[in-house]
């Protein structure tokens, strides 16, 4: 049985469209909401996938005509839906949050000597990112987050924004660097991961003779 290509190119612009909405400001909330979003989308997709392959074997013009062959691919525990449901659930996303310091805020007088990025001071916030096959965008999703507080810390006042303007220009374009380095990363392995799903779907649809 030959079947349909998973629409990454959807996965690629909804992933896209939610970062433009969700991470156009970054937050611990908003990033928390982008991560949860593109999980769900990720995975609705080939949860959709599954169902559709489903409905064409069993429905319709294309249905499965062995009666055999159809009661095995339909078997509401051992077949194609229930080992695809299953593989979903064994190699699900995994939204994850870690611990991290909140940068120090500047003084507001002029610095002395250049300070180094990530800076820590006291407190502490929760970031939020999607574990795949590894915590790589857990870790830059902290990255990110530190950043992007750091930065707000260096434009909260114009004294501030005066004092610290080469820390200012800094830390956005070291911001807009690991961000896109985030959604990019994000994008190819969860159009890896919707890969490794389809290839399961092949391998459970020719185990089950078709």
């Amino acid at each position: 049985m030959t079947t349909p290509l998973i629409d990454k190119a959807y996965l690629k612009t909804q992933v896209q469209e939610k970062a433009k909405l969700l991470l156009s400001e970054i937050s611990d909330e908003n990033l928390k909401y982008f991560t949860e979003e593109i999980k769900k989308l990720a995975e609705g997709i080939l949860e959709t996938y599954v169902f559709d392959i489903y409905d064409t074997c069993t429905t319709g013009a294309f249905a499965i005509k062995d009666d055999d062959v159809l009661q095995s691919f339909s078997d509401f525990n051992s077949g194609y839906q229930a080992q695809m449901l299953k593989w979903i659930s064994d190699n699900a996303l995994k939204v994850e949050h870690i611990e991290i310091n909140l940068p120090k805020p500047p003084a507001e007088t002029a610095p002395k000597t250049t300070n180094p990025l990530y800076s820590l001071g006291i407190g502490t916030v929760i970031a939020t990112g999607l574990f795949i096959f590894t915590n790589a965008w857990v870790a830059l999703a902290a990255e990110v987050l530190t950043i992007a507080i750091a930065y707000r810390q260096y434009t909260k006042n114009v004294t501030i924004q005066k004092h610290y303007a080469l820390e200012k220009e800094r830390y956005a374009h070291e911001l807009k660097i690991k961000k896109d380095q985030l959604i990019q990363g994000l994008t190819l392995d969860l159009e890896k991961w919707l890969d490794r799903g389809k290839a399961e779907s092949d391998r459970v649809i020719a185990f089950l003779g078709l």
